[in-house]
């Protein structure tokens, strides 16, 4: 599939008006309040390897970064793939050495195998365990942003032996949406309608998705990024990888499960990264994982926005490599 034309698209209004105006004011919020936009132009030096493997009846699509010290699995959010992960992966270094990091394209997402269902977060991670063990990587550090940040920790929590540390990026609380979100369910839709489209073209696909706050440049970092999570069809047009069905189920089922209970079960030292704009602002969601994980859990804020551990790496890398000093092998 063509990476498109290269140079910025023209821009032409996206489809549906509330979209448009929330995209709108995230983007005059984000001049006002700006945030570290510390990501090098370009793709970074240290590339990954691309792998596919078979297990809990899907193929699954991982990038693998060669390094030192104790792997860390990186798991993306909603309607992202693999290759957000590329600025932190690059940088991140054990002992100045680069870190062994793979990163995994979850069910319906990026290049790995779409089915229609299973997208409950039991499914997922099981998901997620045969990809490792295929891989052989037996204990790890885990990173999960957003939704991955959910599917995380639900891991964490069911194989504790294998984890020696977690960090959440901005996760999805363990309780789920807070009150105000629930209240009014196609916000979220509105948000993230121009990162799932459908489009009629490349043109339309760029001048769509370079709405999102996060996608800055356009340049091909930003490209390989868009690119991996759609599929071109036989007309020309261009479909997210996640059917709006799997849509829909992570969306009303695996993000609203609440786990609290679960994190009684983690056993390591965890990390939760608070962006400046956070989808943790309800007055405690915070907290939640504060009483769950107790005395093992140490609390940080990044600059930016949601998106931060794409467009601040830096800011990210130095939290996390501090953490992971402390994460036995």
């Amino acid at each position: 599939m063509s990476d498109g034309p290269k140079g910025p698209p023209k821009a032409t209004p996206h489809p549906g008006i509330v979209s448009t105006l929330i995209h709108a004011g995230i983007r005059l919020t984000a001049r006002a309040f700006p945030g570290a936009d510390t990501r090098e132009p370009g793709l970074p030096d240290h590339m990954p390897e691309e792998v596919y493997v078979e297990g809990n009846g899907v193929n699954l699509h991982c990038l693998r970064w060669t390094g030192n010290g104790t792997p860390l699995v990186l798991l993306h959010g909603l309607d992202a793939n693999s290759w957000i992960w590329a600025p932190i992966a690059s940088l991140l270094k054990k002992e100045r050495e680069p870190l062994s990091c793979c990163a995994i394209d979850l069910r319906g997402h990026g290049l790995s195998s779409s089915p229609d269902s299973g997208y409950d977060l039991a499914t997922t991670c099981g998901d997620v365990l045969a990809a490792l063990d295929r891989l052989g990587i037996d204990r790890f550090a885990l990173m999960g942003h957003s939704w991955g940040g959910k599917v995380a920790t639900y891991l964490a929590s069911e194989i504790p032996e294998r984890v020696r540390g977690l960090v959440l990026a901005d996760p999805v609380p363990p309780a789920g949406f807070n009150p105000m979100l629930r209240a009014m369910p196609g916000l979220v839709d509105a948000v993230l309608g121009p990162e799932r489209g459908p489009y009629a073209d490349a043109r339309s696909l760029e001048t769509g998705v370079t709405r999102m706050v996060y996608l800055k440049r356009w340049d091909e970092m930003d490209r390989k990024l868009v690119y991996a999570g759609f599929r071109q069809q036989p007309d020309g047009g261009f479909r997210h990888s996640l059917s709006d069905s799997a849509y829909r189920e992570i969306l009303d089922g695996a993000l609203q499960e609440d786990i609290t209970d679960r994190l009684g079960s983690i056993t390591c030292p965890a990390l939760l990264l608070l962006p400046t704009f956070t989808v943790s602002f309800w007055p405690g969601e915070s907290r939640q994982y504060a009483r769950g994980l107790g005395d093992g859990l140490t609390i940080r804020r990044v600059r930016g926005d949601h998106s931060f551990i794409y467009t601040n790496p830096v800011d990210t890398t130095r939290e996390m490599e501090a953490f992971l000093k402390t994460v036995p092998a």
